[in-house]
């Protein structure tokens, strides 16, 4: 590694500048590689890709000649060796490199100690910068692209369905080439995600300091939440105190406790309002030292607090920033739009949209609303996006007690991951080789997993915790990054090619994580479990309704959300010279607007920018989209899981590996991705709560 390190340094100086081959050198070239090879098809394919992002400081004429006399390959058996080659040393790349940085970033990742600078200089280290460069220097990237051939977006989509397994690796080998980006404008990137991934992580309010306009700490204990999740989810929970109320009969948790409850969920609503709007005071951000009113945002002018600003913001414009930067260096896919939704996703971006906008523009939207307003026995407020009560209700402290009981710290997650997966329905030799794979750890973020990277090796399951104490809040977390890692294991470790690792995009790892996160309760044993599935319980078919509904109100919530993401970025695109706050300024116009268009009236209030508060939106460029699709893709296997065994079908879809999101539909369950039949089933739900 220290010799690729600083090898890459001397090219990364180097200015890329277009090599030029003239008609006459083409066909000398061409002429001299019939003499030598059968196949002048494929090298002339292989020739015309080379050629694409062959520089001049990759050598004149002399040298790209004598470069295709030698490593071109006639020969399948002779190809095939190249793509064992390949894989192999890939493999240990990625998983020694993501090994590198895990350790480098083990300090800011992980809630191990106080967060330090020290510990944000270590986690800038990027083992992967010069990786590029490196390949290049030694032309690694030209032997591939001369000896197989790349395919279009279009005409993957287009034909899929005659491809075999060789011609999924052959597309993965190449896909990686699409340009040629520089070490140190490749590094401008990191660095931006890194530094918005540090100011999101340490985003938390301590609700035990916040006050409402009467003076009252609605929180008496200590609470530190992060926002957006933490915030979310503490809304979430707050429902059980007075889900299915009747007012009018007399039914219904008691009246304190649900006026409490209501008052700290408009509580929580203000501190998001202002962590929005930029209005939040520096000083109230992970800090316990002062005690905030969310209701009386002080002026700028105020000498007391010194408030954000646009500084959420800043973060988000820093990365578009050195996206723009690394756009000019890709042959193709010239935005980060197009490389998000063609190459990452390999969904288009306007299919996206599309069923986005289908979901919010259903009559079951309005539906749902009216039920909701039912079922709470009041007016709707726009947090109640995040509304859980189509669910059986049991209370936090009662599930919070189960989990002390059986999980009370993250050791003894850890010990008992197999049983957790023994009881999803994978064997107990299947679920120890999986959970010995698998490792959790207190994380600093709301949660995330990572992948080893390489066979061997552990898939970390990170989720914030009191000192590595779990509560419900954060074992429902952990049961989502399980799902994670349980897809990453199998996708690594039983896959019949780890180039093909990993599922189609990060929308499909999601739906597994959700799959899992649906089971936390049913893990846990709570006697109002939604898993209960006997269809001799006569509440059976009306619990089913509430569940389908469930599905798709949560869908509905995170697809305006990915929509206020997606119209941001393109604003950042079309938009010259944007500053943070005419960001801010067109994220809550935006979030305005989508609220007025599609929740408003059912909602009553006429505007709020609350679509505006995910908190990925400004640290993970353009990855919003990936729940929504997640959702849909879940609703669909989840159906599929109906009726065919969890675990032998999760293993099986698993090691489809990477392939394009309909063939890996299509071989998962026999369908391609569609929001049709969740608002279908969501229609016909109603019926059944008649």
């Amino acid at each position: 590694m220290k010799n690729m390190r600083s090898s890459s340094k001397n090219s990364s100086k180097k200015v890329q500048s277009k090599f030029v081959i003239t008609s006459n050198q083409q066909k000398q070239l061409i002429s001299e590689m019939k003499k030598k090879f059968k196949d002048s098809s494929r090298f002339k394919i292989g020739i015309k890709q080379l050629l694409a992002l062959w520089d001049k400081q990759d050598g004149d004429f002399n040298t790209l000649k004598e470069f295709c006399l030698t490593y071109f390959l006639d020969d399948k058996k002779d190809l095939l060796v190249l793509q064992n080659k390949l894989e192999e040393v890939f493999e240990k790349l990625a998983g020694h490199f993501i090994e590198v940085h895990s350790s480098f970033s083990k300090w800011k990742d992980l809630e191990i100690g106080p967060f330090t600078p020290f510990d944000q200089l270590l986690s800038n280290y990027n083992p992967f910068k010069h990786s590029s460069d490196d390949f290049y220097e030694i032309k690694l990237p030209f032997v591939i692209l001369l000896n197989f051939k790349q395919y279009s977006f279009k005409y993957i989509t287009e034909n899929y369905k005659n491809f075999d397994r060789e011609k999924w690796l052959e597309i993965k080998l190449t896909e990686g080439y699409q340009g040629r980006i520089p070490a140190e404008i490749s590094h401008k990137q990191f660095l931006a995600y890194n530094e918005a991934d540090t100011y999101i992580n340490q985003l938390n309010i301590y609700m035990n300091k916040l006050i409402d306009n009467e003076g009252t700490h609605l929180y008496t204990e200590e609470k530190r939440l992060i926002s957006h999740w933490g915030l979310r989810d503490e809304i979430k929970s707050l429902y059980a105190d007075y889900a299915d109320t009747n007012l009018a009969a007399g039914i219904g948790p008691d009246p304190t406790k649900r006026e409490t409850s209501i008052k700290k969920q408009e509580l929580i609503f203000k501190v998001m309002e202002n962590i929005i709007k930029g209005t939040t005071p520096i000083q109230v951000i992970n800090s316990q030292d002062h005690t905030w009113n969310p209701y009386e945002t002080p002026s700028k002018k105020s000498s007391k607090y010194k408030l954000e600003g646009e500084r959420r913001y800043q973060y988000w414009l820093n990365i578009f920033k050195t996206t723009a930067e690394v756009d000019k260096y890709y042959l193709n896919e010239k935005t980060h739009i197009d490389r998000r939704f063609n190459l990452n996703r390999k969904i288009p971006e306007k299919k996206i949209e599309k069923i986005f906008l289908s979901l919010l523009s259903s009559p079951a939207l309005a539906k749902t609303a009216e039920l909701m307003k039912k079922k709470l026995a009041r007016p709707l407020r726009p947090y109640d996006v995040w509304y859980t009560g189509f669910k059986r209700s049991i209370k936090q402290e009662d599930l919070n007690k189960l989990v002390q009981e059986q999980f009370a710290d993250l050791n003894i997650f850890n010990e008992k991951i197999p049983l957790i997966l023994q009881k999803i329905g994978f064997t107990e030799e299947k679920a120890k080789y999986l959970a010995s794979f698998i490792r959790a750890e207190p994380s600093r973020s709301a949660g995330h997993a990572r992948g080893a990277g390489m066979r061997g090796e552990k898939a970390l399951l990170r989720v914030r915790s009191d000192a590595g104490k779990l509560n419900y809040e954060s074992f429902n977390t952990s049961m989502h990054e399980l799902g994670h890692t349980v897809e990453q294991t199998i996708s690594m470790n039983l896959i019949d090619n780890t180039l093909l690792e990993g599922v189609p995009n990060t929308a499909f790892t999601e739906a597994i994580a959700f799959l899992f996160q649906g089971m936390d309760q049913f893990v846990l044993g709570a006697k109002n479990s939604n898993d209960n599935n006997n269809d001799n319980d006569h509440n059976y078919h009306e619990r089913e309704a509430y569940l389908i509904i469930d599905s798709y109100f949560n869908t509905c919530e995170i697809a305006s959300m990915a929509l206020v993401d997606m119209y941001s970025w393109r604003y950042l695109y079309k938009t010259k010279n944007v500053t943070a706050k005419n960001l801010k300024d067109f994220v809550i116009k935006t979030a305005n607007e989508l609220w007025k268009k599609y929740w408003a009236p059912y909602f009553g209030e006429s505007d709020s920018a609350i679509l505006a508060i995910y908190s990925h939106m400004i640290d993970a460029g353009l990855y919003l989209p990936d729940y929504p699709i997640g959702h849909i893709i879940n609703y669909q296997i989840k159906k599929y899981f109906k009726h065919n065994d969890l675990a032998t079908n999760l293993e099986r879809i698993c090691k489809l590996g990477s392939i394009y999101p309909d063939p890996w539909m299509e071989a998962a369950i026999g369908q391609t991705i569609s929001a049709d039949e969740l608002i279908a089933d969501t229609l016909s739900a109603f019926n059944n709560l008649l």
